[in-house]
């Protein structure tokens, strides 16, 4: 997860790469508290340096190109339009990608259960159904506000906010399952609420 944390870091950088477009000092300070902040929260072992960890890292990279191709959408698209091409194409690929791995998905004999086990938990617990419906709702409401945000402030402005998940994931684990957030989490929490408030307060100086 730290490593897919890595977009808000990448898309600035993206950004200035291909579109020419470079961020005051007050965001990337902005961002880098925001990074500090989940570093507490997640505090990553030994693992992080593995070269599997890789993959994460270029979740993290390519999550920032889609970032900066729905910013740089803004102002000739709507909302509405930067949505359906942000989750429509990434449908699309993801079903090519399933076609290119041979619909695995569809291959109950790679599965661990056969179909009839497999279903029975879709079947007996419709909670199952509503929890996949209420995920893709998510998936579209979160693009909209992305490109709503967009239209307000730049890749890097809007980046220390992403962060902001983190916190509310904390808080809903606490919740939810009675996970208490301890020192170290709070004080990312510190972090990244601090990240987001120097953005706003210096927003447009150098």
């Amino acid at each position: 997860m730290l490593l897919v944390y890595t977009a808000p870091i990448f898309a600035p950088l993206l950004n200035r790469l291909f579109l020419k477009k470079t961020e005051p000092l007050s965001v990337w300070v902005g961002i880098g508290l925001g990074f500090v902040g989940v570093v507490f929260v997640l505090r990553p072992g030994a693992d992080v340096l593995q070269v599997h960890a890789l993959i994460g890292l270029m979740s993290g990279l390519l999550f920032a190109i889609r970032l900066v191709i729905n910013a740089s959408l803004c102002g000739t698209e709507s909302k509405e339009v930067i949505t359906f091409y942000s989750l429509g194409v990434g449908w699309l690929i993801g079903l090519g990608v399933l076609a290119l791995t041979g619909l695995h998905v569809a291959n109950w004999e790679h599965n661990l259960f056969p179909p009839q086990e497999w279903l029975r938990p879709w079947v007996v617990y419709p909670g199952v159904m509503l929890a996949v419906a209420a995920l893709g709702v998510l998936c579209m409401l979160q693009a909209w506000f992305t490109s709503a945000a967009y239209e307000h402030a730049s890749v890097g402005q809007a980046g220390p906010f992403r962060y902001v998940g983190v916190v509310f994931a904390a808080l809903l684990d606490w919740l939810c399952w009675g996970q208490v957030p301890d020192l170290y989490s709070v004080l990312g929490f510190v972090f990244i609420t601090v990240g987001g408030i120097w953005v706003i307060t210096h927003e447009g100086k150098k």
